[in-house]
């Protein structure tokens, strides 16, 4: 676990008017519970590969100010993919509030948040700058109106399909906490490894051993290490590794003597292991008791070793129906491991047309997904053949350890470490190739013309993994194929590009 208590910006800030103190000081608040009643609720979620910036900055009191947000970190190939401009306001009503962002004047809004507890006003209001946004640099902004600010908050997600994949759910809000609790939830995270990312007013009082964050009954901070001013003015802004997921997570504020204001708390999490499913022909048909195959492709995206659970199932008829789960799969960084299965569809099994679906993830959370559609026809109380869902095959996994049993690979074997992930993609994907020893490997790319229009690779390659991005930005959407030559075999696959 860290605890980041410095500024995650370069902020240069002028106030155009006379710092204007916040009317609440120690000794000021009567001893009462209040707070609890307007937590943080959902504002954004977004899923895909990349990650989550905040850029935080306080404010002494002031009805008018402006500054700049330096905005670090954004990798040069990531496309911006929302970004929020947030600003906290102490008013007793609700007024007018101006603001600009690059010198553009943003539109006038109701605040998406209001706490009305005793002595404490609190609204969150925010804009959508998303448009203003093309990557690293300085971005000016300015705010007024007849309420106090006293922080403001730029939200940057991006997009890089060289990131493993995340979830990012931004919660916000206006609560105050004295004497008292408040929690919120963030759903549907897969597990793995996350980061929360809070920022909060308050918090200079120093009070006693009552103040804590918890996720998911664990305690991130408690007394003495956090609520401490770290942004200035009784600011804060928290990182916190997580790592117990849960079906549905929970984030609890509390406080003694300090008040707080919450207003907003990022989770971003659940580094996920890749899945694709490929059956051996297309389309499928197939009657009852009959049977059909696939390859199964797992890659951990990361460098990082990962674990996940793989589990698959069937679709009929808007239903769910659970078929097999591999527990606990141990991954390397950047390994990739295939398994060829065998699904026999039971005698007894209905006409129609079935989706076969495969998951990773913390079961039954999943992060990744892949799928195909399958047609069982000729029915017949006696047809012949399986009499259940059976799967035969196996992932080449020690079960006892979960460690993936990834040895020297032949050329044969070569053909199932093969894999473009995502896929279906939007305009970028990754290839995913495993040389059993070093050679000259050539990888182009053919649309479904039988044109080439692209070479990725045409040199010589050490024998190991190696992983190729493809940028398809200028090229239509469509049925492509990636082509490996090793001199040797030839592999060509299958990718679907959807923008």
């Amino acid at each position: 676990m860290k605890v980041i208590s410095i500024a995650v910006c370069v902020v240069l800030l002028t106030a155009s008017a006379e710092g204007t103190s916040l009317p609440l000081q120690e000794g000021d608040l009567p001893i009462i519970t209040h707070g609890g009643d307007n937590p943080l609720t959902t504002l954004y979620e977004w899923d895909g590969r990349g990650d989550a910036l905040v850029f935080p900055m306080d404010f002494e009191g002031n009805y008018s100010v402006e500054g700049i947000f330096e905005v670090m970190g954004v990798p040069n190939d990531a496309d911006i993919v929302h970004a929020f401009y947030v600003l906290t306001i102490w008013e007793e009503a609700q007024f007018n509030v101006w603001a600009t962002f690059e010198g553009m004047n943003l539109p006038q809004i109701q605040p998406i948040s209001v706490d009305q507890d005793p002595y404490l006003f609190f609204s969150l209001y925010r804009w959508d700058v998303t448009p203003y946004l093309i990557g690293n640099g300085d971005y000016s902004f300015s705010g007024w109106g007849i309420g106090i600010i006293y922080m403001a908050a730029l939200v940057v997600i991006y997009e890089d399909p060289s990131l493993p994949p995340v979830r990012v759910i931004m919660n916000g809000g206006a609560e105050s906490l004295q004497y008292s609790t408040s929690a919120t939830t963030f759903e549907n995270f897969a597990g793995g490894e996350g980061i929360m990312k809070i920022v909060l007013q308050g918090g200079d009082f120093h009070s006693e051993n009552d103040e804590s964050i918890v996720f998911n009954g664990e305690m991130l901070a408690g007394p003495d290490s956090i609520y401490r001013s770290n942004l200035g003015h009784s600011r804060d802004y928290f990182e916190f590794d997580v790592s117990n997921f849960q079906e549905i997570d929970t984030l609890e504020f509390t406080t003694g003597g300090d008040w707080i204001g919450i207003n907003l708390a990022l989770l971003i999490g659940g580094r996920c292991m890749g899945i694709q499913a490929e059956p051996d022909t297309y389309p499928i048909e197939v009657p009852p008791g009959g049977s059909f195959g696939f390859t199964g492709y797992l890659t951990n995206p990361d460098d990082e070793p990962l674990n996940a659970d793989v589990w698959g199932g069937i679709i009929y008829l808007g239903n769910y129906y659970p078929l097999w789960n591999y527990p606990d799969l141990y991954f390397d960084p950047y390994e990739t491991l295939s398994a060829h299965l065998i699904q026999s569809v039971p005698n007894y099994a209905p006409d129609g047309i079935y989706i076969y679906m495969t998951y990773t993830g913390e079961y039954p959370a999943s992060c990744d997904s892949s799928s195909f559609e399958f047609m069982v026809t000729g029915n017949s109380e006696s047809s012949p053949g399986a009499d259940s869902w059976e799967v035969e095959g196996d992932w080449d996994v020690d079960y006892e350890t979960g460690q993936a049993n990834l040895v020297s690979q032949s050329p044969m074997a070569e053909s199932k470490m093969t894999v473009a992930y995502p896929n279906p993609f939007n305009a970028t994907t990754t290839i995913t190739y495993q040389l059993p020893e070093a050679g000259d490997v050539k990888l182009d790319i053919y649309n479904i013309m039988g044109q080439k229009v692209a070479n990725l690779v045409n040199d010589h390659n050490e024998a190991g993994q190696h992983n190729v991005v493809w940028d398809g930005s200028n090229y239509p959407s469509g049925v492509y194929f990636y082509v490996l030559d090793t001199g040797e075999q030839k592999i060509t696959r299958k990718m679907v590009m959807l923008k």
